[in-house]
């Protein structure tokens, strides 16, 4: 098996540990979180905005790790350095 190939597998491992971290933060921990807020002394619209807030790691990690699937799957010369940044992205 070629550097590539495990590189490519670790990638796809990458993303799905990020898609299952994006999963447990927005579908798990959301209902807690938005209880939470609802439950707090604070204004309609900032409630609203804390949940908002709340929700927005697990989208852009899941755009992060589709971004990476696809950037490593391709032959590209910058395939390296995309891949870089999306696991930089997401710390």
């Amino acid at each position: 098996m070629g550097r590539n190939k495990v590189a490519q597998i670790v990638v796809i491992l990458g993303c799905v540990i990020t898609w299952i971290a994006a999963a447990l933060h927005g579908l798990g921990a959301y209902p807690k979180v938005s209880v939470a807020v609802g439950a707090s002394n604070l204004a309609t619209p900032l409630k609203a905005a804390m949940r908002t807030v709340f929700l927005l790691p697990a989208a852009d990690w899941i755009a992060i790790a589709v971004i990476a699937l696809v950037v490593a799957m391709t032959e590209t010369q910058v395939r390296k350095l995309l891949v870089l940044l999306c696991g930089i992205g997401c710390l």
